[in-house]
């Protein structure tokens, strides 16, 4: 009896040791942003599926797939969490996937799920006789399509909120902020060993007031980014990893009132480059490099 239990207890051990000695099935079906964060604040080296916020076609590979981020604190007791977003992605049929994002204002991801990133509604309240209501919630569709070793995906994002008054006589008020945005990407997989991303983004974010009488306030901005990575591998569980991002952003400020005064916004450009490492064994997984 004692040897048919040693015997069973045997194979479960051997079967056990197998399944994590072949845990090197690359890209992992595990991570998110935590794990970003821990290897280094957005970590731009590893194939996670917190990546589907930004090229939707990683969701190709991330399928039946459920993410989400309670949130963290910025201190003891606070009342809500901070970062927080729940993403869904299922199979419709062998070659397409569809999914759906909910974020909240503090979402820590660099995508056009990320209500207003550059705080244009506070600019806007800044300077209008009636302040727009912050974009609060954002929510995200996105699909992915593959076609042999292709993989191209889709997404749209939207914001919005309204603070009208309606006074008992005379005309009323609108104030209202929107943000939409779109991105795009393709992941292509020319050889076992190489693996291409590619991701585009649009971001449109406006804000109104428009008064009883008297010309419109109105803020607009666009944001536009483009990334590129590449996984090559030098051995089994070795890869180099090249990246790039670039974005832009431009705006306009229309101040009404008698007459309309229209000014540029504050403009920025950023271009990052980097070179990093993914090295996994089993559990055991180091990346990072230098970037600039």
């Amino acid at each position: 009896m004692l040897k048919k239990i040693f015997t069973i207890f045997s194979m479960i051990l051997l079967f056990t040791t197998l399944s994590f000695a072949g845990g090197n099935d690359w890209p992992e079906r595990t991570g998110g942003y935590a794990r970003l964060f821990a290897l280094g604040n957005n970590n731009t080296f590893v194939a996670d599926p917190f990546f589907m916020t930004v090229n939707p076609a990683w969701g190709a590979y991330y399928d039946n797939f459920l993410m989400a981020d309670i949130g963290s604190q910025v201190a003891a007791f606070d009342n809500n969490g901070v970062g927080q977003f729940a993403l869904v992605n299922f199979r419709i049929d062998k070659p397409l996937t569809l999914g759906a994002m909910f974020s909240r204002n503090t979402f820590n991801g660099i995508a056009i799920s990320k209500a207003d990133p550059l705080g244009l509604v506070n600019q806007f309240n800044g300077v209008s006789p009636v302040g727009a209501v912050n974009l609060d919630n954002v929510v995200e569709l996105m699909g992915a399509f593959t076609t042999g070793t292709l993989n191209i995906g889709l997404g749209i994002s939207y914001a919005g909120t309204s603070n009208d008054a309606t006074p008992a006589a005379g005309n009323g008020t609108e104030t209202s902020a929107s943000q939409l945005g779109f991105n795009a990407g393709i992941i292509v997989e020319p050889t076992k060993q190489i693996l291409i991303d590619f991701g585009a983004s649009l971001m449109m974010i406006g804000a109104k007031h428009k008064p009883a009488t008297g010309n419109e306030w109105k803020f607009s901005q666009t944001i536009i980014g483009v990334n590129a990575r590449a996984f090559i591998g030098i051995s089994k569980v070795l890869k180099f990893v090249p990246g790039a991002t670039f974005i832009t952003a431009t705006g306009t400020a229309d101040i009404g009132g008698a007459t309309t005064t229209s000014s540029d916004l504050p403009s920025f450009t950023v271009i990052a480059v980097g070179l990093g490492l993914n090295y996994r064994v089993g559990d055991f997984l180091i990346a990072g490099g230098p970037g600039f």
